[in-house]
């Protein structure tokens, strides 16, 4: 499993964005971006995390992470998976309790074939816990779910890296920030982007942006719902980034050009 932090230069040619968690959403995707104007050779977008499970077109992850415009970090659910695969093939019992497992959507992956099976879990191996982009505003991070109140930006590599994954659950899979409406501020860093936590429209908590907005909802007949996906500028001013959000109506996504 990742166990770093890409860090990605000031993108001098074009925009950078972060996108909220795909989940197998990827046509989708690709209309948001051109929502945005989104151009290959100079934007760079970043996903945060989830790029699988619950859409329609899972299969075309291995697809985007070759693509040099598209990064993307680790979320829970691709974690959930190479925690299923991580001392090889599972038990048939194993495998069958995962792709049966109540609300993960991973029902998909039992119709793949081993070929992409293996690619998968060695493009998806790489993927780092977390991003540090250099912006117009300074520093920017970008993570799954958050980093926990209190702690500094910095401190996260020893979550990263500590041998107890329960620790780095801590990054993939917290919700208490949204839960208990947490505006504490992450020091070291200008602004964290975070996907994890649906939310109806994006939420600001002190210099934190809950930007998952439910893409894969109402795009299959088993994912009911109203949701969006969003693509946000990463350097937008944080006042121009509320006027964005008080305008939208709920589960309408976010889109800053």
């Amino acid at each position: 499993m990742g166990n770093w932090i890409q860090k990605i230069p000031l993108n001098t040619k074009g925009r950078t964005f972060a996108i909220s968690d795909i989940h197998g959403c990827y046509k989708l995707l690709e209309k948001r971006l051109a929502a945005v104007g989104f151009d290959k050779k100079i934007d760079l977008a970043v996903a945060a995390g989830d790029l699988v499970d619950r859409g329609p077109h899972n299969e075309m992850v291995l697809d985007y992470l070759d693509e040099d415009w598209f990064r993307a970090i680790l979320g829970n659910h691709e974690a959930f998976i190479l925690k299923l695969y991580r001392d090889g093939n599972p038990s048939p019992a194993a495998l069958k309790d995962a792709l049966e497992y109540k609300d993960s959507g991973f029902g998909w992956w039992g119709k793949t074939s081993p070929a992409f099976r293996r690619a998968f879990i060695e493009k998806v191996g790489k993927l780092p816990i977390a991003a540090e982009l250099e912006t117009t505003i300074g520093r920017v991070g970008i993570i799954h779910a958050d980093v926990p109140s209190g702690m500094h930006w910095d401190a996260i590599v020893d979550l990263i890296n500590d041998p107890d994954f329960q620790q780095q659950r801590r990054l993939l899979s917290n919700r208490e920030r949204i839960k208990n409406n947490d505006c504490t501020p992450v020091p070291g860093v200008e602004r964290v982007y975070v996907g994890h936590n649906i939310v109806r429209r994006p939420r600001i908590l002190g210099n934190v942006v809950a930007i998952d907005t439910g893409a894969y909802k109402g795009r299959t007949p088993e994912w009911k719902g109203n949701g969006q996906l969003s693509v946000v500028r990463v350097d937008v001013s944080m006042e121009e980034l509320q006027k964005h959000i008080e305008k939208l109506k709920p589960g309408q996504g976010l889109l800053i050009p």
